[in-house]
């Protein structure tokens, strides 16, 4: 190849090049055959076969796309051939990890000798922005961090070999890099549906609020311990990741469509500056007003945390806050099996249950009977429930009250537990939002932090640093909300954001110094 021209090599001289790669393997094959090889044996033969091929002509392409990227430079400069010089030699070739394998290309780098002093330019490195800092490709990268992200280092580096058939073969601290660095350039936008999707799923699929008619979205926010250093040195202390969450009932089928959720292991303040920034953002409104008469119902339903009225649901003015029946239910069994002054502790809670979520039907008459196989049956709606007024929610809750304030009980237990009704009082209006056909349950919230995180951070002497931590939740909470493939196909996306991606990633400290904004 000269090394004094711009011209680009001929298709023929190609098809014989690989051809050249080929045909030895295709006749290795063929005899392997003739000498009785097994079907696996054959197999393995064709795949090896293949990812040589491969690994040749992706090497052209890309080397022809550097070659391109030089001649277009060239042209842009007014250079003649003269005064160029093509750099072929060692230094100037680029070795890249890709998803069949190692590759070594040309950067075709050129010398500039038309000013007073020869300058040596690399227009190939646009092509690669990451490059020399990250040597994997931009579907190599993609491929380490769905890994990362579902399985541990190292077994996403026994993966990557195995279903690549040893082709691939990267450590798993670099797995670990690509994928904590490529986490953190994902935008909480990313982490969201989009306002269209959200604005489709709110009118087509959404249940919606009896009264109103308004499609129901649901907020609800909790957070989960996990393992992670502090103090910048090696002691390991359970600390608590916040997580929040919007999501929606199917009134076909009644299961979750998750609209979006994140995780942080910042404090309550970092979290309520991620709520505001996704206000801020347009994807969701506070009011829940979405446009062209689409309004929404937000319904915010969590445990009774104080904080979250404090700093989340004074940003959404017209939010239904609804205490999790399930936490109060453990409350009052937990007092009633610890209290000595009830002769009858199981009747006693049963009536407190109806008095917050009325009659429940009895045992033997369910709703619907299920029959085999549901996961694609359309299941019946709920069942309708009586109008019942806030106004007698409240009664049947101060009644409640004065039952467990007439037991002669001065235990601390009991305390806590007036306190506990008292100030949640105003939002266990169960039988009324039941009739509105609301979620009284934090459910989804709660299974998040399995699937969203537990799955995959949570594992037995695992312990993180807090901006690793950051980065796999972005990874997750991505995949989980199905825009994976439209955040990797970006058109331009590493090159637009080449000089955010190595200037804050590759180029930025990340050890325990390095925290997010809030964390502890």
């Amino acid at each position: 190849m000269p090394t004094n021209t711009c011209l680009t090599s001929a298709s023929d001289a190609v098809k014989t090049s690989v051809s050249e790669v080929l045909d030895p393997g295709v006749e290795s094959l063929m005899k392997a055959a003739d000498a009785g090889a097994s079907a696996r044996e054959l197999e393995l033969l064709a795949l090896k076969t293949m990812n040589e091929l491969a690994r040749f002509v992706l090497s052209l392409a890309l080397a022809r796309r550097n070659r391109v990227a030089m001649e277009a430079d060239i042209e842009r400069r007014n250079l003649t051939p003269e005064n160029v010089s093509v750099r072929l030699d060692r230094d100037y070739w680029m070795s890249l990890m890709t998803t069949v394998g190692p590759i070594r290309i040309p950067m075709y780098s050129y010398r500039d000798r038309s000013g007073v002093l020869p300058v040596t330019l690399s227009p190939g490195r646009e092509v690669f922005p990451l490059y020399p800092k990250c040597r994997s490709t931009e579907l190599c990268l993609e491929w380490e961090s769905r890994l990362a992200g579902q399985q541990p280092f190292r077994k996403a580096e026994e993966m990557l070999t195995y279903f690549t058939h040893d082709s691939v073969k990267l450590e798993d601290t670099t797995i670990e890099r690509h994928a904590v660095r490529v986490g953190h350039l994902i935008e909480q936008k990313w982490l969201y549906r989009s306002r269209s999707d959200i604005i489709e799923i709110l009118k087509a699929r959404a249940t919606c609020d009896l009264k109103t008619g308004r499609p129901i979205l649901y907020w609800s926010s909790d957070a989960h311990a996990l393992k992670r250093f502090v103090n910048e040195s090696w002691t390991s202390e359970w600390k608590m990741m916040n997580g929040l969450r919007l999501w929606c009932e199917d009134r076909r089928t009644r299961r979750i469509i998750h609209i979006g959720g994140e995780f942080t292991c910042g404090d309550a303040k970092y979290l309520t500056e991620r709520m505001s920034d996704l206000l801020a953002s347009g994807i969701v409104s506070a009011s829940g007003d979405f446009g062209d008469g689409l309004v929404a119902q937000y319904v915010f339903v969590a445990d009774g945390m104080p904080w979250f009225e404090q700093h989340l649901t004074k940003m959404l003015p017209d939010v239904v806050v609804i205490l999790d029946a399930y936490h109060v239910m453990e409350r009052l069994a937990a007092y009633t099996k610890l209290c000595r002054c009830l002769h009858d502790p199981k009747t006693f809670y049963q009536s407190a249950l109806n008095l917050l979520l009325g009659q429940t039907p009895k045992k033997g008459e369910p709703g619907h009977v299920r029959k085999g196989h549901t996961k694609r049956r359309r299941r019946p709606p709920p069942r309708r429930r009586p109008d019942v007024s806030a106004r007698s929610c409240r009664a049947a809750v101060r009644s409640l009250l004065a039952q467990i304030k007439a037991l002669n009980d001065t235990s601390s237990e009991h305390r806590k537990l007036l306190e506990y009704i008292e100030a949640n009082a105003y939002r266990m209006e169960y039988q009324h939002y039941r009739a509105r056909g609301f979620q009284i349950g934090s459910g989804a919230m709660e299974s998040l932090h399995r699937t969203g995180s537990q799955e995959r951070l949570k594992r037995a002497g695992a312990r993180w640093l807090p901006e690793t931590l950051e980065g796999m939740f972005r990874l997750r909470m991505l995949e989980m909300v199905g825009r994976w493939n439209e955040w990797w196909s970006q058109p331009g996306f590493f090159a637009d954001n080449a000089a955010s991606f190595v200037a804050t990633t590759y180029r930025t400290r990340t050890g325990p110094r390095a925290r997010p904004n809030g964390a502890r």
